[in-house]
């Protein structure tokens, strides 16, 4: 069984929000670099809300082993083209 971290303990063991792209009213995506058990990593999140609920939600996201961000970067930056 997956151990799973109680709701009112965040999953990194430290995360610096390096940018926060709107994407719509209530649409944004964020990207972060995080640490967790002495390795860092960069974590890209599409974050979400509703009338209902106005507060910011995560939807969906990936992490990248910090060490490959540049490439991975570069390589979209190539297809955007």
């Amino acid at each position: 069984m997956a151990n799973i971290p109680a709701p009112d303990k965040p999953f990194w063991d430290s995360e610096s929000l390096s940018s926060e792209i709107p994407s719509g009213e209530n649409s944004k995506y964020t990207v972060s670099v995080c640490q967790k058990d002495g390795k860092k990593f960069v974590s890209l999140t599409r974050w979400y809300r509703t009338q209902k609920s106005p507060d910011w939600r995560p939807k969906n996201g990936v992490v990248l082993p910090y060490d490959k961000a540049g490439d991975i970067a570069k390589a979209l930056k190539e297809a955007a083209e």
